[in-house]
């Protein structure tokens, strides 16, 4: 059965809001500090035919806590932070009878981080989509070939996946694994080869 799901980017609502109602703030448990804007997708209620519905909404970082505008019809009050050199969090917040939002403390796991190119680089024009997987995590390539990953510690491997939405279904490709030792006190840089066979 094939599965329906809609994405949306809209990075304003991140400084838009409805004033202080409309602010989620979340106590964040970082070992390491960090300040700044970061990825955060928030889940809403899917359309009529869809299984997912997900809003690329942006976030920002300070004073150790997790800043969201929540103004967003729909919003299932829910969705997953991605903070450089921590693992993927889930958040989840309480929408309260005044109109203010209750979180509890968001718990993130410290990454270690890989960097690295594929070769050769992809074409910008593609029929699906390109992933660099393993190591417990998973990212995007850019329009260069380069990647960042946050990944566990430890000797693991490393691959491109590409899949392709076609009438039958998906598609998987993947490229032989990469041996790689992510480590958690030094960034580890890797090189990944795309088979000279794929098709895009």
């Amino acid at each position: 059965m094939a599965i329906g799901w809609t994405i949306i980017q809209f990075h304003s609502w991140a400084h838009a809001g409805s004033g202080a109602n409309g602010i989620v703030r979340c106590p964040l448990d970082l070992v390491r500090p960090f300040k700044g804007d970061v990825e955060f997708i928030l889940y809403m209620e899917p359309p009529k035919g869809a299984s997912v519905s997900m809003v690329d909404l942006g976030a920002e970082v300070r004073n150790g806590r997790l800043y969201v505008y929540d103004t967003v019809p729909d919003s299932l009050h829910k969705g997953w932070v991605a903070i450089p050199r921590y693992h993927r969090a889930d958040v989840s917040w309480k929408l309260e009878a005044d109109g203010t939002f209750t979180c509890p403390p968001v718990h993130l796991r410290p990454a270690a981080v890989v960097e690295g190119t594929i070769t050769p680089p992809p074409p910008a024009h593609r029929r699906g989509g390109l992933l660099v997987v393993g190591c417990g995590g998973a990212t995007t390539v850019a329009d260069d070939g380069s990647f960042h990953l946050e990944a566990e510690p430890g000797r693991c491997t490393l691959a491109v996946s590409y899949s392709i939405c076609g009438a039958e279904g998906k598609t998987y490709t993947a490229s032989d694994p990469v041996a790689v030792t992510p480590r958690m006190d030094e960034d580890i840089t890797v090189q990944l080869t795309l088979p000279a066979t794929w098709e895009w």
